[in-house]
């Protein structure tokens, strides 16, 4: 058993065997598979744990060589090794077996063990290095701080300091990492890239069978991605602060010196945050870190200094692996100082993503964002890899509460499924070591249901999913709707509507297979649409209705409805808008309003609602309108009317004001205005801040434009380009 990165030398010197021992691998083994645990007591466990587990790993293959040669010549019998390799100690144990081949050496080995070892390279989030490294700049900025870093820092923290911050530049970090943050704060990728080339020509040994596990999903999920470093704390000093005149010692900061030394009362901010990439070229903040030190000198003169402070953004052309499917791992509180870590929250990403567990391509191709999301399954990728089996973490059903992402285990983590898939290689049984242990076609992209989003009566549906050996499908709403008419324990089902009804079907799917299960489900709208109309409450002389879908579970596109098939005719004037709300301006509260019908189209027919119109009730105010200056542009037009009567203001742009407004107020300056555009699709075409906007650039066609301020919607209206 071949231990992985261990920078316990490091981060726990006075820990015996570092972070990773023989104990905390039998643990292991224990929580994770129970069957494994028993099958592992008809072994000699010989645990390699490494004195220096940060050091090149050709070093540390050396020091397995070793250990293979001195089991070899204490074993008795001729029961050949088995090597399992964790981590960074399968690249240890490819490397070691391959070279004693090379050097005709008997390592007299049968089975090569691979778990979540990192052969395309390991992930540290880039927010996390630029953190660590604005922490261990801010350490070392003088050579004349290495006295008490080496010397206080050990006595008081237990570890100096700088060297915690530091271990991303050990040499079996840097091997390892996709993407290094160098001190500059650049991504020099130089070392991982000339040691993926010797990797790739080492090759791998072939007197071995040769297996791995990836601790990531085997259906490509992505990780439950959080914020992955937060801190926002305030710590208390004292009276005379010698923590504050220790640090602005570290600093070579006279001024903390001096401003920790006057009496008064002290306190430490900490404002971090770290964000993980989840877009490729987002440009989103990755770090922001600060810590002040305010004190009240002499409990009423207020004084700070800021100790830290530092913030970096997303590069481009770097793929968001922090969210990939993978072995999974957060940033280890552990080795941080105890003064710092007591207010850390952290949360996990993707450490060891599947494709690098697994080889993916064997290191022939610059792998994309479909490679990292794709299923990866024993069955259908096993030519894509260098090795003669793997499985991946189960499949978990969409039924689940997955609130800890269980479709990717922890990194290094032993599972009920790799812990048989252990047990079936340690089998003399081909048959059981080549069993695949895979429900990839259990996958969510595998098993969509296939079929049209609206049915009309009189007409069979057909609705099909993916291949599974036992399959069930149910009608888990609006199974008075229809009436089915085929088998429901077949890849597809057809079904009926019933004449004359409307509403939602909502069908299941359930598959099963190789122990496990998936559930996928499918919204359908059966019939014509079904509509209402709501007025917006807390309006004066403007007001807005809106169509809303009478049935509450389903939405207006559920029904097959677009701004672009909803009319609205007054009944007076006979005059038509499109779209889903209607709005007008009445000359004041007394007056009568108007009747207005709404037609509602979809592909099975047509809805028919209508309402009489009318100002509400109360006190008028201020308004809002979205007014045409000329062409294709328009702009927010904010009326304030004082009159206790509100009389009709016919004037359409606040600049040209009348004599029943407040010439004061009449103009607005205040464009605190968020203006989104939609078109008939849905789909947000303008996004902006501000209060004019164009439609000259876009197609013609119907558009919906909203208007918010301070978090409500003050207007709203279709426009029509033509």
């Amino acid at each position: 058993m071949v231990e992985g990165f261990d920078s316990g030398h490091i981060t726990a010197p006075r820990k015996d065997g570092g972070e990773n021992t023989i104990n905390s691998f039998f643990i292991s083994v224990k929580n994770g598979s129970t069957p494994l645990k028993y099958k592992l007591e008809d072994y000699d466990v010989i645990y390699v744990d490494f004195g220096i587990g940060t050091t090149y790993i050709q070093n540390n293959a050396e020091l397995l060589k070793k250990a293979i040669r001195w089991v070899n010549q204490h074993k008795v019998g001729t029961e050949k090794n088995i090597v399992l390799g964790q981590s960074m100690g399968g690249l240890v144990a490819r490397y070691a077996l391959k070279d004693m081949e090379d050097k005709g050496e008997n390592h007299d080995t049968k089975l090569f063990i691979s778990h979540d070892s990192p052969y395309l390279g390991a992930n540290t989030p880039l927010g996390v290095q630029y953190m660590l490294r604005n922490m261990s700049k801010t350490f070392l900025k003088s050579p004349i701080v290495a006295g008490i870093n080496y010397v206080v820092s050990p006595v008081i923290f237990g570890v100096p300091v700088s060297e915690v911050f530091t271990v991303a530049d050990t040499p079996a970090s840097r091997q390892m990492l996709i993407n290094y943050v160098d001190k500059n704060y650049n991504i020099d990728n130089s070392v991982h890239n000339a040691w993926q080339a010797t990797l790739k020509a080492k090759g791998y040994p072939q007197k071995t069978r040769n297996v791995a596990i990836s601790n990531g999903s085997e259906c490509g999920t992505d990780q439950n991605i959080q914020d992955l470093v937060t801190m926002h704390a305030t710590s208390k000093g004292w009276f005379i602060d010698p923590v504050g005149i220790l640090l602005g010692g570290l600093q070579i900061d006279l001024g903390q010196i001096i401003l920790s030394a006057l009496p008064g009362r002290s306190r430490y901010h900490y404002d971090f945050v770290v964000r993980p990439m989840t877009k490729l070229n987002e440009n989103k903040e990755l770090y922001n870190g600060k810590i002040v030190y305010r004190k009240d000198i002499l409990w009423f003169i207020k004084a700070q200094n800021t100790l830290l402070s530092g913030s970096n953004y997303q590069p481009r052309g770097i793929l968001s692996i922090d969210k990939y499917g993978g072995g999974k791992f957060k940033f280890p509180k552990i080795a941080l100082p105890k003064f710092i870590k007591g207010d850390f929250n952290t949360n996990y990403f993707s450490f060891v993503p599947t494709p690098s567990a697994l080889d993916y391509k064997k290191g022939n191709k610059i792998l994309t964002e479909e490679d990292y999301q794709k299923s990866f399954s024993p069955v259908d990728d096993i030519n894509d890899t260098p090795f003669a089996n793997f499985v991946a973490e189960r499949v978990v059903n969409s039924e689940e509460f997955d609130h800890e992402n269980k479709n990717n285990n922890f990194h290094i983590n032993f599972s009920d499924r790799n812990g048989q898939f252990i047990i079936n290689q340690l089998s003399e049984d081909p048959v059981l070591q080549d069993k695949k242990l895979t429900a990839s076609y259990l996958c969510g992209s595998k098993i969509k249901i296939g079929g049209e989003d609206i049915q009309c009566e009189n007409k069979n549906a057909v609705y099909t999913t993916g291949f599974a050996p036992y399959i069930y499908w149910s009608v888990n709403k609006g199974s008075n709707l229809i009436d089915i008419t085929s088998p429901t324990n077949q890849p597809q089902i057809s079904f009926t509507p019933k004449p004359r009804v409307s509403g939602l079907v909502e069908l299941q799917a359930r598959l099963y297979g190789d122990n496990e299960s998936n559930t996928i489900k499918k919204r359908i709208w059966i019939g014509n649409p079904r509509i209402t109309i709501v007025d917006e409450p807390d309006n004066t002389n403007y007001v807005t209705y809106n169509v809303e879908s009478l049935d509450r579970e389903a939405s207006l596109e559920d029904q097959g409805l677009t701004s672009e098939n909803v009319i609205w005719k007054r009944m007076d004037t006979g005059a038509m808008r499109y779209g889903y709300d209607y709005f007008t301006i009445f000359p004041n509260y007394n007056s009568k309003g108007f009747r207005v019908e709404v037609e509602a189209t979809n592909k099975c027919g047509k809805d028919f609602e209508a309402t009489h119109i009318h100002p509400t009730k109360k006190r008028c105010n201020d308004f809002y309108m979205i007014t045409k200056v000329r062409g294709n542009d328009y702009t927010v037009s904010r009326r304030i009317i004082d009159d206790p009567h509100c009389p009709i203001d016919r004037n359409p742009f606040p600049y040209m004001r009348g004599s029943n407004i407040n010439r004061t107020n009449a103009v607005d300056t205040d464009y605190n205005y968020y203006i989104i555009v939609t078109n008939s699709l849905g789909n947000i075409i303008i996004n902006k801040r501000g209060k004019d906007f164009s439609l000259s650039s876009v197609p013609m066609g119907s558009y919906f434009v909203k208007i918010v301020k301070d978090g409500k919607i003050i207007a709203s209206q279709t426009l029509i380009k033509k």
